[in-house]
């Protein structure tokens, strides 16, 4: 009977069990993929359903948004294989030929890491530069960090795929002969700049927001969807904690299944929180239609006053909600200022609305006097 070896020795006192290993990881990494992909795609997919039937179109987040999904699932999809070649158990319980196509699938996801974290990253900065866009003073800014995020992960996946030379040594190991990079060294810098530019985002909507004409309380709100996807910024940390701890330790099947699936949650929060303005642009405005059905005659007459004269025929009617935003402009401005036009007015003096009655011969006449400026452009 031919003696299995195991990926590396056990540790003193430890035998290895290669029929009834320990699930350290395994089964968390498989309940965290399938569970990921499926809400993150529920997410998306709802993005892009609402921004095709209501809007009638799709803007470069959508675009950014799809792309960093589809690598998503790749990487999802990957990193679960890595539970049926001995991730998630200990190296010691894993036997040796099962390193081969742990190291293969390793090599994918390191790869597909570097395009998803970016598109990610750009469909959360393209949103915040649609929102603030008639400033190009304040968005000035977000084009150089997508420009330095674009200098580091174009070496970075050139990088990952000649890690080794040949490319078959990152598999084949030490014996082959092939001359490879400190992967170690590698995956720390990944995770610093995540952490730096998670924190970018996070932060990044507080000087931009604090601008606009609407009240404190409905700032933190706009700032907590803008900034929401640099939550991902703990989870950077956590990865590089991981790196400095245990990033030299020989037992891969475990380390390396905590470092990705720190790369789940990086991703996974991006994508939902790329997805928030839409989705919240949607929500009011179905709450917005469901009260109306319920307003007096003199506060439809009003509203439906206010309508005709914001509309433009440029744009499509189903986004007459607020004719000279874009959906993401929309969602973030659209649940704050139905419930603060009247403090966004005195603030900003934009409009000047007064309402007369008047009694003439019996009868009740209303007038309605709106002034519309370009401060609603501002936002």
């Amino acid at each position: 009977m031919a003696v299995v070896t195991p990926i590396i020795p056990p540790p003193p006192g430890v035998s290895s069990n290669f029929d009834h290993p320990t699930d350290v990881l395994r089964t968390v990494n498989l309940v965290t993929q399938y569970l990921t992909i499926a809400v993150v795609t529920i997410f998306v997919a709802t993005r892009l359903i609402i921004k095709y039937y209501r809007y009638s179109r799709f803007d470069i987040e959508d675009y950014a948004t799809t792309i960093s999904w589809l690598f998503f699932m790749g990487y999802c999809s990957c990193v679960a294989l890595l539970s049926y070649h001995g991730g998630g158990y200990h190296a010691w319980d894993v036997p040796q030929p099962e390193q081969r196509e742990f190291l293969k699938i390793s090599y994918a996801i390191t790869i597909l890491y570097v395009p998803m974290a970016f598109s990610v990253k750009v469909a959360l900065l393209a949103i915040v530069i649609r929102i603030f866009n008639p400033d190009r003073k304040k968005v000035l800014g977000v084009y150089v960090i997508l420009g330095a995020l674009l200098l580091y992960y174009i070496p970075a996946i050139f990088l990952k795929i000649f890690f080794c030379i040949p490319i078959s040594g990152y598999w084949e190991g030490p014996a082959s002969g092939a001359k490879c990079l400190n992967q170690q060294n590698l995956i720390t810098a990944d995770a610093v700049i995540s952490m730096v530019s998670d924190f970018v985002i996070l932060v990044l909507p507080l000087p931009l927001t604090w601008s606009l004409h609407i009240r404190k309380t409905k700032k933190l709100r706009v700032i907590g969807i803008l900034g929401a996807g640099g939550v991902a910024t703990a989870f950077s940390v956590w990865r590089l904690v991981i790196m400095v701890e245990q990033g030299a330790s020989t037992n891969l099947t475990i380390v390396f299944i905590r470092i990705v699936l720190t790369g789940n949650a990086e991703a996974g929060i991006g994508l939902i929180c790329a997805c928030l303005p839409v989705i919240s642009s949607f929500y009011t405005y179905r709450k917005k239609s469901s009260s109306e059905v319920h307003q007096s005659p003199a506060q439809s007459y009003e509203l439906s006053s206010w309508q005709k004269i914001s509309a433009n025929a440029k744009y499509p009617p189903r986004n007459r909600d607020y004719p000279n935003l874009s959906p993401d402009q929309a969602g973030l401005i659209c649940t704050v200022e139905a419930a603060t036009t009247q403090s966004a007015v005195e603030d900003s003096g934009a409009s000047n609305c007064s309402r007369e009655n008047t009694m003439n011969h019996g009868g009740i006449h209303k007038s309605v006097h709106v002034v519309v400026t370009g401060e609603r452009e501002k936002y």
